[in-house]
């Protein structure tokens, strides 16, 4: 898995550790290896922000790190989250203004989209800033047992996508979607619908 900032000056790369570069004098320099906390895990997704300053990475233990890479003073340490209940990452999605990520996180039965703010703003949400860090919220998709994940350029909406695999093969794809727009309270209330149903996943 790999990610870019908007410029191009940085880069973030998963395998058995978090991995980032910095684009110095045309050459891709690593300035970061971040361990993962189990040592045989490995990092099956990555995001980072538009200018690069927040990268988040997610392993196939259910862990997920945020790396906060202020570009005047370089990154600072990894904040450590893990996803509860035996789940593992399947994807990480990175506001592109850096003011929120989002992970999918499942146990092959149940999938649950998590939301992290960034938003220094609101000090009860603000994820660096909790004594104990944890998501803002999560949602299940019950039933989806893969998927994928954005989060809009200002984090105000989040999409996911699954599939649901029926007895007799038949997939079934969900997309649900939470906001503002889709419901009374931003990033809270959400609509899940069947959208397709296909043979193979999506």
């Amino acid at each position: 898995m790999v990610a870019l900032s908007s410029d191009g000056s940085y880069l973030v790369a998963g395998a058995d550790a978090t991995y980032v570069f910095q684009r110095q004098n045309g050459v891709f320099v690593e300035i970061l290896k971040q361990n993962c906390t189990i040592a045989t895990d490995i990092v099956v997704a990555v995001a980072i922000s538009d200018k690069g300053d927040w990268i988040v990475s997610g392993t196939g233990s259910g862990w997920v790190y945020l790396v906060p890479n202020k570009v005047a003073a370089g990154p600072a340490a990894a904040i450590p989250w893990q996803a509860p209940n035996n789940q593992y990452i399947k994807s990480v999605a990175m506001a592109a203004d850096g003011s929120a990520f989002a992970v999918l996180a499942t146990d092959r039965t149940v999938c649950n989209v998590y939301f992290f703010s960034l938003d220094s703003s609101n000090a009860a949400t603000y994820f660096p800033g909790m004594p104990h860090p944890d998501a803002a919220w999560n949602k299940p998709l019950v039933g989806c047992n893969f998927g994928g994940l954005s989060v809009a350029t200002n984090g105000s909406v989040v999409s996911a996508v699954g599939n649901v695999q029926a007895p007799d093969l038949t997939v079934t794809g969900s997309v649900s979607l939470w906001g503002p727009h889709f419901g009374r309270t931003p990033h809270i209330t959400g609509r899940t619908a069947p959208q397709w149903t296909r043979r193979g996943g999506i």
